[in-house]
């Protein structure tokens, strides 16, 4: 029990980052930003009739040209997210002990929960401050606060919550080409381009947005797609220290 439970917490370490950019690194070398540039006309996102690999998005034709309306819309989504108090994410995904599914519970600024299943096993994850605290099916609760484990684990939430490798501190430039599609499928506003952190380095960031916040994240890696599905924003919920 003791070895899965410090799997947990390494792949709770892992999620978190994950989750805090919401994004993959880009391979594409960053391209310099020019000193000067003639402003580009604003075009009007308007639905194009275009074959689609995926039949339910509709597509917003810029014609890889930077859109003012489109690159706003997206920054301000990203806005509201930092301004919200809290809010809760799922995902699953196959792994070799079978499905893993995963919801995370967030109240800004330092307080988190995690729930992990993996076949019949359930593990539980709380983040108090710099306290850390977890527990697995059949076990009570176990304080790794004073552990080596504790630190990258709150450090990373922290900057999953709002610090540098938060989605909301991604930079959408006035340049950025933001392609905007609605995604009739998960009845959603998707956005996608490949934005800037505050290290400077570029991320591909791919955003479907309801009621201009993030419905769904989706991260692609080698490995293939992973979604992060948000909701419960500004819930009510409680996070407390469980001993």
């Amino acid at each position: 029990m003791k070895k899965t439970s410090s799997l947990f917490v390494i792949g709770a370490i892992a999620t978190l980052s994950i989750f805090g950019a919401g994004c993959g690194k880009s391979s594409t070398p960053a391209t310099p930003t020019p000193t000067k540039q003639a402003p580009t006309a604003t075009k009007t996102p308007t639905p194009v009739t275009k074959p689609s690999s995926n039949p339910a998005v509709i597509t917003f034709g810029t014609d890889n040209v930077a859109n003012t309306t489109v690159n706003n819309e997206l920054t301000q989504i990203l806005k509201n997210f930092a301004q919200t108090k809290s809010f809760r994410t799922s995902f699953s995904l196959p792994s070799s002990q079978g499905n893993v599914s995963t919801t995370m519970e967030f109240l800004r600024p330092n307080r988190f929960r995690g729930m992990m299943n993996i076949g019949s096993l359930n593990t539980e994850i709380i983040v108090v401050d710099a306290n850390v605290y977890m527990r697995t099916t059949g076990s009570a609760w176990t304080d790794l606060s004073n552990t080596d484990t504790a630190k990258p684990v709150t450090d990373t939430l922290k900057n999953a919550m709002g610090g540098t490798n938060s989605i909301d501190k991604l930079i959408v430039d006035p340049n950025t080409v933001v392609k905007k599609e609605q995604d009739t499928a998960r009845n959603c506003m998707q956005y996608n381009a490949v934005v800037r952190t505050p290290q400077g380095t570029p991320a591909t960031l791919n955003i479907c947005a309801v009621d201009n916040l993030p419905k769904y994240v989706d991260v692609t890696s080698d490995s293939g797609r992973l979604t992060f599905q948000y909701y419960d924003y500004d819930a009510l919920f409680l996070i407390e220290k469980p001993m």
